[in-house]
């Protein structure tokens, strides 16, 4: 039998017993970048187009790094998803699928043009479940939007077939994503309009920021409309229905600040870098935890690239832990010194601002929610850190298994 230590909630000794810093995001500002955005401050021009020529420069190398034609850079990722659905010409009556299992900003913004929201439950990914959409989707169904939830692309073969059947649009989050690939393609190519977040704790990490991508100019100069107005209306659009806006714009102001697009612009370099580190260090954590029983690492199928790898999750099957409650077992972690909590936020449909959509508790949804919990995505931290995390979940563990688990073994 196993060593059973008392538990730090119990009187026991802590596993990480110093308040040291679990977890450094974004990464930190070093000489370079701050010379790289201290160089646009003193030399900060518009270009020919009448916007800033660093704004300018980081949307055209984001669209060539996703794949697209343009790119349009947002002071938030909820503003980017604003911009796509207005553009969309979502209305009243229209009829929107969303999944269940996402951060509640790829749906709130939907709320301001319907309540004809369909929320469909999740697969063992987290992502959208392609038996609920089918069952869920009618002819009546205009748009489909998706998560592409920790970074893992959704199943997009099945979801592109029943587009092409339904003639839905289609709008993929891909706040998670950046980098991410399904079947080597980037995802923020297969829908009509896509969406990356910029926020502190995002793999692009501006403080707060956004830029959606398309490949369709009268989308793209739709969503222009309702996120800027000035000189970029009079020199960027160019399709004779838009033009007559080109005083006005459609209402809004969601432009990116420009020192945060000097951000981006420096730091879109080191994506790379950063999604190596990341992977390595979480790609040994899914390969201990798997030696834990009753302990699940994040699903990453073959045939896909996670990217950012945004939220490392992690399944809790209380089977083996004489039925542990799990928000128990969670405070046991914690009291170990570890950074846990559930992982992500409750499902779309059991939050009040959604209620005007008469939504169904989804069974599915609700399960993966109270089942798993998230560490920090771990990136420039030491080994000897995340080596005491896998002690405190081995701790943790041989405290609650089944006496029977032991004799099996």
């Amino acid at each position: 039998m196993k060593k059973i230590e008392k538990l730090a909630i119990f009187g026991g000794k802590k596993t990480i017993p110093k308040k040291i810093i679990h977890f450094s995001w974004p990464p930190k500002s070093n000489s370079a970048k701050m010379n790289f955005i201290n160089n646009f401050l003193k030399k900060d021009k518009l270009n020919k187009k009448g916007f800033p020529i660093v704004v300018e420069k980081f949307e055209k190398q984001f669209s060539k790094l996703v794949g697209t034609k343009f790119a349009l850079s947002t002071n938030s990722g909820t503003s980017a998803l604003h911009s796509a659905f207005y553009a969309l010409d979502i209305r009243e009556k229209d009829e929107v699928i969303v999944p269940s299992l996402t951060f509640h900003a790829t749906g709130t913004p939907l709320l301001k043009f319907t309540k004809n929201i369909k929320f469909c439950g999740c697969d063992e990914i987290g992502n959208i479940n392609i038996k609920d959409l089918k069952k869920k989707i009618s002819k009546k169904t205009k748009l489909v939007v998706i998560t592409h939830l920790g970074g893992h692309p959704c199943e997009m073969d099945e979801i592109m077939n029943l587009k092409k059947k339904y003639n839905f649009k289609l709008v993929e989050d891909c706040s998670h994503a950046h980098r991410s690939k399904y079947k080597k393609r980037n995802v923020g190519t297969f829908g009509e309009i896509n969406v990356f977040s910029m926020d502190r704790n995002k793999l692009l990490s501006v403080g707060e920021g956004g830029v959606l991508v398309t490949n369709s100019r009268d989308l793209f100069e739709k969503c222009l409309l309702i996120s800027d107005f000035g000189l970029r209306l009079k020199s960027e659009l160019k399709l004779k229905k838009n033009k007559k806006y080109i005083e006005t714009g459609f209402g809004f102001k969601h432009r990116i600040h420009p020192i945060a697009a000097a951000a981006a612009l420096f730091e879109i370099t080191k994506l790379k870098h950063y999604i190596n580190l990341r992977h390595k260090k979480l790609n040994f954590i899914s390969k201990k935890l798997k030696k834990i029983k009753g302990l699940e690492p994040p699903i990453t199928k073959k045939y896909v690239n996670r990217g950012a790898f945004y939220s490392y999750r992690i399944k809790y099957e209380k089977k083996y832990f004489n039925n542990t409650n799990f928000d128990l077992f969670i405070k046991a972690l914690q009291g170990e010194g570890l950074q846990v909590r559930k992982a992500g936020n409750p499902p779309l449909e059991t939050l009040p601002y959604f209620k005007a959509c008469k939504p169904k508790k989804i069974k599915s949804s609700d399960i993966f929610f109270n089942t798993t919990f998230s560490i920090p995505t771990f990136t420039f931290e030491k080994m000897d850190l995340i080596n005491l995390y896998l002690r405190g979940f081995q701790k943790v563990c041989n405290y609650f298994y089944k006496k029977s688990f032991y004799r099996d073994k």
